[in-house]
C-alpha cells in the first residue's frame, strides 16, 4: 500500500476508532437527560392515553411500519412512571450508570412503540442516543458517585452522535428541495407558521412581519440546513454554525406549538462539537470553583486541537 494511502488509512481509523476525552459524551450525557426529564414531564399529565388502554392505540394490523407494543394496565402506570423518572434522574446524576442507563434505555424504547403514532423523532432519537450511553459506559466527569480515573473511550460514540446531528439537519433540508417546493414557493414558510402549530408569538409576527422577510427567513433556514455539515464538520466554521443553528432551533421553538422540546433536545447535541477545553473548564467552574483562575492561567494560551 503506498504511503499516501496508509497515512489516509490510519488517519480515517484514528478519527472514527481512536481514544478521545470523554467530557464531550458526558456532558451530552447530562443536557440530555434534562431535556429527556422535561420532555416527559410535560406529556406525563396525558400519560394513561398514550400508555394504558383508555386512550387510542392502532392495531399492528393497520400500523405496519414498526411494530406495536401492548399498553400498560392502568394499576401499573404508577409503577412505570417511577421506574422511568427514577432512571432518568439516575442519568442525569450518574448514578449506577452501567444499570441505569438500561432501565431508561427500556422505558423510551417501550413508550416509542406503545405510541408509534404520537411519538415522532423526539423519541426515536432519544432511542439512538441511549443505546451509545448503554455501549460505552463512561460516568467518570459528571457523577454523584466517587470519581475514578477517566476513561478514554473509542471515538465511535462521539462520531456516530455527531453524525446524526448533522445528517438529522442535512436531509430536513434536502426532503424540502427534493420533494418539496421551497425552492419554487418563497411562502412556505409563511403558509405552515399560519396552521394548527402557531403560537400566539407567530400569530403577532404574522401581524406586523412582511410577507418578504418570511421568505427571507425560509431561504436562510434551507440554507442552514443544507449547510450543517459543513458549518458542524469543519471546525472553523463551528461558531458559524452555533450561532446560525442557535437562532435556527429558537425560531422554531417559539412559532410552532409543541416543538420546543424537540428543539431542546437538538440543541444538546451541539455540546458534541464544543471544545473539550471549553467544557472541561466548566466542569472545574462547577465542581472546584477555586481551581477555576489556575486552569485558565495553565490552558487560556494553549492552542486548541
Amino acid at each position: 500500500m503506498k504511503p499516501t494511502a496508509t497515512r489516509a488509512l490510519t488517519k480515517a481509523r484514528n478519527f472514527w476508532l481512536g481514544p478521545v476525552d470523554p467530557i464531550r459524551l458526558e456532558t451530552f450525557r447530562v443536557v440530555t437527560g434534562l431535556s429527556l426529564l422535561l420532555y416527559l414531564a410535560a406529556r406525563w399529565r396525558y400519560a394513561a392515553e398514550w400508555l394504558t388502554p383508555l386512550g387510542y392505540h392502532m392495531s399492528s394490523r393497520v400500523f405496519t411500519a414498526v411494530p406495536v407494543a401492548p399498553p400498560l394496565p392502568t394499576w401499573a402506570l404508577p409503577g412505570f412512571g417511577l421506574l422511568m423518572f427514577g432512571g432518568v434522574l439516575g442519568l442525569i446524576l450518574g448514578w449506577q450508570m452501567r444499570w441505569v442507563t438500561w432501565v431508561v434505555f427500556g422505558c423510551v424504547t417501550y413508550v416509542t412503540f406503545v405510541d408509534a403514532l404520537a411519538s415522532f423523532t423526539i423519541n426515536k432519537l432519544f432511542v439512538v442516543s441511549l443505546a451509545v450511553f448503554a455501549l460505552v459506559p463512561l460516568w467518570s466527569y459528571w457523577s454523584v458517585q466517587p470519581h475514578r480515573p477517566v476513561q478514554r473511550p473509542s471515538a465511535w460514540a462521539l462520531r456516530v452522535l455527531q453524525a446524526t446531528l448533522v445528517i438529522q439537519f442535512f436531509t430536513a433540508g434536502w426532503c424540502k428541495v427534493a420533494h418539496g417546493d421551497w425552492l419554487q414557493n418563497p411562502y412556505v414558510l409563511w403558509s405552515q407558521i399560519q396552521g394548527i402549530y402557531r403560537t400566539d408569538i407567530a400569530a403577532w409576527m404574522l401581524r406586523v412581519t412582511p410577507a418578504g422577510v418570511w421568505a427571507w427567513m425560509q431561504y436562510i433556514a434551507l440554507s442552514f440546513e443544507l449547510l450543517a455539515p459543513l458549518l458542524f464538520l469543519v471546525k472553523r466554521f463551528r461558531p458559524i454554525g452555533f450561532l446560525w443553528g442557535g437562532g435556527f432551533l429558537l425560531m422554531i421553538a417559539v412559532t410552532m406549538d409543541q416543538l420546543i422540546y424537540f428543539m431542546l433536545q437538538m440543541a444538546c447535541y451541539f455540546v458534541l462539537f464544543m471544545e473539550e477545553r471549553t467544557l472541561n473548564g466548566l466542569r472545574l467552574w462547577v465542581r472546584h470553583p477555586r481551581r477555576l483562575s489556575r486552569w485558565l492561567r495553565r490552558h487560556a494560551l494553549r492552542p486548541s486541537t
